[in-house]
């Protein structure tokens, strides 16, 4: 299992190609990561030109 940090996961979450490289194949591993991270995460989704979306993408890659 792999630990994300803040700025892999977002990175992640907005597309980033070197981000999507790097963690996507470190899926089917296991990802996880800090009650902190998620909450940096989820702030940045209410800075987003649309937070709905942004919080549905945030949430539908915390299901296995």
């Amino acid at each position: 299992m792999y630990l994300l940090d803040s700025d892999w996961l977002i990175d992640y979450l907005d597309d980033l190609r070197d981000a999507v490289e790097l963690v996507g194949p470190l899926a089917d591993a296991g990802l996880a990561f800090s009650i902190v991270t998620y909450m940096e995460a989820f702030e940045g989704t209410l800075r987003k030109q649309d937070p709905t979306t942004a919080q549905a993408r945030l949430h539908s890659g915390l299901r296995p």
